[in-house]
């Protein structure tokens, strides 16, 4: 109800009017003006229905003043409660929002991270595999190329052993055959070989050094079969290197070959169990991600509840302090018109006592 719904007599001016000569006038027009600043429709009703009781003592209309104070003053400490706990609630709730905001930031950086750490191992495990491969392929290469060079050296050293045994053999079937017959070998040595013997294709050139050249059978032998000593002993000392040489790439081979199958099997472990903890923490994740929008669900209607007003908490009190220092004022003028009545009634009954008393003396 508006200020035009009121009678005319409770009209503004109309109350001025009445204010020095009827206290409830006075009282009603306080109430009234503090009804229509404070926009509230409750003391217009009140106004409206103190109106009903202008003619009536004045206790029934402090007594709707008292009620009407008490309930807003109800009012201020139910919302002031309320606010209480919706202050409480809400930095709970958004203490709690922001918690799950950042576990949920953590997680995925976590996540994002384990998961650039595997794409890392996995990639070193490819790398690790095509070296102990290309360890495997030059290994096996290795060996056969060192039996191959084995198969020939055994072959060269048999055919300079079976040389030497040959020429030795023959030397000393000419050294017998020379000795039965008589002639020694300086006699032999009398007569050299010619520059070219009929029967051979060429001369004998082993002996590089001419002042050394043989001029004997025996000699020319013994000059093949050293050279055939020495060919052998050349032919073992690179056959005895080859194959040291050999062992020594092959063990250095297996052992890098060892030590890479065993980080390939560290790296594939550890992947599996960042795998795993990938997989936790996805989880982790999606719980997390659900617990943020119910929390942020309940932040959202606790906002609506406790925020969201046409009007302010602010505000609010501050009109509802307004209205009950009206009232209160309202009330503390009927209060003393009361006292100053109820004083005047004494007063009378006192004379009135005093007069019938002298009447009767």
């Amino acid at each position: 109800m508006g200020s035009q719904d009121l009678p005319d007599f409770l009209q503004t001016d109309s109350l001025k009017l009445g204010r020095d000569s009827d206290p409830k006038l006075s009282a009603l027009a306080l109430l009234h003006s503090t009804a229509q600043k404070s926009h509230s429709h409750a003391l217009e009703r009140l106004v409206v229905e103190i109106k009903a009781h202008l003619s009536g003592p004045f206790d029934s209309v402090n007594n709707m003043i008292e009620k009407m104070i008490f309930r807003l003053m109800d009012e201020q400490r139910r919302e002031d409660e309320h606010k209480i706990w919706c202050d409480s609630e809400l930095h709970k709730t958004e203490a709690m929002k922001q918690d799950k905001q950042e576990r949920l930031r953590l997680t995925q950086a976590q996540i994002k991270s384990e998961t650039a750490a595997m794409a890392r191992l996995a990639q070193e495990i490819v790398d690790d595999e095509q070296m102990i491969n290309e360890i495997y392929v030059f290994v096996k290469n290795a060996t056969e190329i060192r039996q191959a060079g084995k198969t020939e050296s055994e072959l060269a050293i048999k055919d300079a052993e079976i040389a030497q045994r040959a020429l030795g053999n023959a030397i000393a079937v000419l050294r017998a055959f020379y000795e039965n017959d008589g002639r020694t070998e300086e006699k032999l040595q009398e007569h050299p070989l010619p520059e070219s013997p009929g029967t051979w294709d060429s001369t004998y050139t082993g002996v590089k050094d001419a002042t050394k050249q043989p001029t004997g059978i025996i000699s020319v032998l013994e000059v093949v079969e050293s050279d055939f000593a020495t060919s052998l002993a050349k032919e073992e000392t690179q056959e005895a290197d080859a194959a040291a040489e050999y062992q020594k790439v092959t063990q250095a081979n297996k052992i890098n070959k060892a030590s890479m199958e065993q980080s390939v099997k560290y790296k594939l472990q550890e992947a599996t169990s960042l795998d795993k903890d990938v997989n936790e923490l996805a989880s982790d994740k999606g719980s997390t991600a659900d617990e943020l929008a119910a929390v942020s669900e309940y932040y959202g209607k606790l906002r609506e509840r406790c925020v969201a007003k046409p009007e302010t908490y602010e505000s609010r009190k501050q009109r509802r302090d307004a209205e009950i220092a009206g009232l209160k004022e309202a009330l503390s003028i009927l209060e003393q018109t009361s006292l100053v009545q109820r004083a005047g009634v004494h007063v009378r009954h006192q004379k009135g006592r005093h007069m019938r008393g002298s009447l009767q003396a």
